[in-house]
């Protein structure tokens, strides 16, 4: 069973999708985050069943979906790194060229 761990860079962008949605509607704020958090539990049991991210070449970046969102992440021995949480309109590789994957 491996470890679903989040990376600095996905707590931000979770935090600040929150914060975007909820000067709107808290209520729906709340729902996505629960919907996105959902989403990402299966994956210390089935890491690999998801789809591979297809503007990368590399298996070991996978992404689930929590729609409008694409929930990033990799493959890392025992361990599943959370890496970005990006709204499905977004251009990816620029989201995540934007700085490292701070990964701790």
């Amino acid at each position: 069973m491996a470890e679903v761990r989040w990376s600095l860079t996905a707590r931000r962008d979770l935090r600040e999708i929150a914060q975007y949605i909820a000067s709107d509607s808290p209520a729906h704020a709340a729902a996505l985050v629960t919907r996105i958090r959902t989403a990402v539990a299966p994956l210390n049991t089935f890491s690999h069943l998801s789809r591979i991210v297809p503007e990368f070449d590399d298996v070991s970046i996978r992404e689930v979906l929590a729609v409008p969102h694409r929930i990033i992440y990799r493959v890392m021995d025992e361990n599943i790194m959370i890496l970005a949480i990006v709204h499905g309109s977004r251009d990816l590789r620029r989201h995540m060229q934007a700085g490292p994957w701070d990964i701790r």
